[in-house]
């Protein structure tokens, strides 16, 4: 397997562990944005995509990237059938991209 497939199905892995919990966390709370509300389900998976992102790079001896650029990837999962799958590969992505 290669370095992104194993990325890819650890993050998966993890969001699917995180969906688990969703029930939890089903309030509605500002968009750091001020653009609306969101789920806290939403919040935290983010935030523990982009967690594990970094703590990757980090691994890898490079920089960490932004919470922004988190989103962005999983702005671009939103929708298709595969969503976890689609933000689990986008976040490996970020994490072996050279930056």
């Amino acid at each position: 397997m290669s370095h992104l497939q194993v990325l890819t199905e650890q993050f998966r892995t993890m969001l699917a562990t995180a969906a688990k919990d969703r029930d939890k966390r089903e309030q509605f709370i500002p968009r750091a944005n001020g653009s609306g509300t969101e789920p806290a389900w939403a919040v935290h998976e983010r935030e523990l995509m982009h967690k594990a992102v970094n703590q990757e790079r980090a691994k890898r001896s490079k920089k960490p990237v932004d919470l922004t650029e988190v989103t962005s990837v999983e702005q671009l999962a939103l929708g298709h059938v595969d969503y976890a799958h689609k933000y689990a590969l986008y976040c490996a992505e970020l994490v072996l991209q050279e930056k």
